[in-house]
């Protein structure tokens, strides 16, 4: 158990209610209510009592169709002894930093970044990255495919029947689009608003937008069919029931790569899946278990599936301090909100110049 973790703060029904979001992250609070069995009004208050407490919450970011697109990375970070919490701190303040974890191993961070451009990406390792005191070296995988990502991970509190009663409300990309229009900066700022608040009301996002709700409805109803956007009902790790986190970097023959990423999705526990090149890896799994103990048991099941797969690295998440721009305190709970943005060069998000 977490040293701060207290179970008492999270129910069975909070569970179910994080399940329905995590179902549908945008549905209306009379089918939340109708799926669990319980008056809208409660499911609202209990929902902001959570969001309150930094127990759960719902953000948005790219899909995989956009990030496959982008300049996505994976970089493990060492530091000098004792450096580490700070570095993390400060990489965990900028907006196109998506994810920082602390970690075992050679590496002390492993930080998710996302920018428009491999060479946005250059300026960041050669700028943003290096000028961060106590860093002392880095190793950067950038993603071509992504098999499986977080937004399909779920509690398993919820009946059948319940998550039925939620289908309609649930957002299912279509095939991809030739036609889709390049995305405008009503479309740009709308996601950052709600990598704020995944449930912002219409009207309030429209409000903040300056556009009607009509085109809210609009764009946001396009960004998620197109498979632009998603959407992501979040809990704190430690309430999930899975309070470990393992990062595994694996390599496989590259003509067999598909066939070992769709085989690997299936893994129970898998919160990301997903091909990379720049390094001696060309997979990396992610996973949330239940206890350190699991970590063998899952090792031996991987090759037993993908038996051409050599593991080659491998880490604890000792601690997030960041989560798909989610800052996380020590106890895992939501402390704050850096609104991803990802579209920006990474000089114009919150860091110098380029030199």
């Amino acid at each position: 158990m977490h040293p701060r973790h207290d179970p008492s703060l999270v129910d069975e029904t909070d569970l179910a209610l994080v399940h329905a979001l995590q179902t549908a992250p945008r549905a209306p609070w009379a089918a939340v209510g109708r799926a669990l069995g319980i008056d809208p009004s409660t499911a609202t208050r209990r929902w902001a009592r959570l969001v309150e407490a930094g127990l759960a919450w719902v953000t948005c970011y790219p899909a995989d169709r956009l990030l496959e697109d982008m300049g996505s990375a994976h970089i493990d970070v060492a530091c000098l002894p004792g450096a580490a919490d700070a570095a993390g701190r400060r990489l965990a303040g900028a907006p196109h930093v998506a994810s920082v974890e602390h970690v075992s191993g050679d590496h002390a961070l492993l930080l998710t970044v996302l920018v428009p451009t491999l060479t946005d990406l250059s300026h960041y390792l050669l700028g943003g990255l290096a000028d961060v005191p106590g860093v002392t070296g880095t190793r950067t995988n950038i993603a071509t495919r992504l098999f499986y990502e977080a937004s399909h991970w779920q509690l398993d509190a919820l009946s059948a029947g319940q998550q039925q009663i939620l289908q309609p409300y649930r957002p299912v990309p279509g095939p991809p689009s030739r036609a889709a229009r390049p995305l405008t900066e009503v479309d740009t700022e709308l996601a950052v608003l709600l990598s704020e608040d995944g449930r912002m009301p219409v009207a309030n996002l429209a409000a903040r937008l300056g556009v009607s709700e009509s085109t809210v409805n609009r764009r946001l109803r396009s960004l998620l069919a197109d498979g632009r956007l998603v959407l992501r009902a979040e809990i704190a790790q430690p309430w999930s029931g899975a309070p470990v986190s393992l990062n595994l970097w694996g390599r496989v023959p590259p003509d067999q790569l598909d066939r070992a990423g769709s085989a690997l999705c299936a893994l129970p526990g898998v919160r990301l899946c997903a091909a990379f090149t720049g390094g001696s890896a060309n997979l990396r799994l992610a996973l949330w278990l239940r206890s350190v103990a699991e970590t063998s048991r899952v090792e031996s099941e991987i090759v037993r599936r993908v038996p051409s797969l050599r593991v080659v690295d491998r880490s604890l998440g000792l601690r997030h301090l960041k989560r798909m721009g989610r800052l996380l305190g020590p106890d895992g709970r939501s402390i704050g909100t850096v609104p991803l943005q990802v579209w920006s060069p990474a000089w114009e998000a919150g860091r110098d110049e380029p030199r």
